[in-house]
């Protein structure tokens, strides 16, 4: 995805018509995946918080 923005936010995102498309297997955003876990930085020396696995 390219933005004429530099640094925008998103607001929303619809996949609806992409899930549409003949051939397209599956379109996901952030809203449709709320039972994925957090993720932690890998390694022991880049321990952390955890981080949201996708944005919001």
């Amino acid at each position: 995805m390219r933005s004429k923005v530099c640094h925008g936010a998103l607001r929303a995102v619809d996949c609806s018509a992409a899930r549409e498309v003949p051939g397209v297997v599956g379109a996901w955003s952030a809203a449709d995946l709320t039972d994925v876990p957090p993720v932690r930085p890998l390694g022991s020396c880049l321990a952390g918080p955890a981080s949201p696995s996708l944005s919001k």
